[in-house]
């Protein structure tokens, strides 16, 4: 997909925790500066979709700055 954003590698620790509860593939999980989960998406997105999403994730987590 050409996608150059950051990539989480899989570790032992991860595999057994949040990712064995990971239903759907793909699976997008974001997160704030303090490393809490501000949304969870599933299934592919078109860019629009996902930009609609983003803006309101960023204006979300601006909110609680």
């Amino acid at each position: 997909t050409s996608a150059d954003y950051t990539h989480i590698l899989l570790s032992e620790d991860l595999y057994y925790g949040y990712m064995g509860e990971v239903q759907v593939v793909p699976t997008t999980v974001f997160v704030d500066k303090n490393g809490e989960e501000v949304g969870v998406y599933t299934g592919s997105k078109s860019k629009e979709d996902w930009m609609s999403i983003i803006d309101e994730l960023l204006g979300k987590v601006s909110d609680e700055a």
